[in-house]
């Protein structure tokens, strides 16, 4: 039986399922086209999502990219705990200088994230 992608339903920006940040980059996933196990045997998986970098301003840009260049230089650091219940969210990452880890902090780098 086929696995179905959980990922497969458009997101508003506001809601994406993961957030990737590095190298000046913040990519906010919005949706995926394959399941998470084809991506992984597939070197060209793309994903639909707001690329946001200091060319492309606070706004950032909509639009495809390649998994291998999301995950290159970049760290997760969100993941929706809603979407993904059977694995456990851990992020201690750095966001704005601080380490976050749980909690409360997490709430405040899911704010800062998403300016809210």
């Amino acid at each position: 039986m086929r696995s179905k992608n959980p990922y497969a339903k458009t997101r508003p920006e506001s809601r994406p399922y993961f957030v990737y940040q590095g190298q000046g980059f913040t990519y906010k996933i919005l949706k995926t086209y394959q399941t998470p196990e084809n991506e992984a045997k597939n070197p060209h998986a793309r994903a639909f999502c707001l690329t946001i970098t200091e060319f492309t301003g606070p706004r950032g840009e909509l639009g495809d990219a390649y998994w291998s260049s999301i995950k290159s230089g970049t760290r997760l650091v969100y993941q929706d705990p809603t979407i993904t219940p059977s694995k456990p969210v851990e992020l201690r990452e750095v966001v704005n200088g601080t380490d976050y880890d749980s909690g409360d902090a997490l709430t405040e780098a899911y704010n800062i994230l998403f300016e809210r």
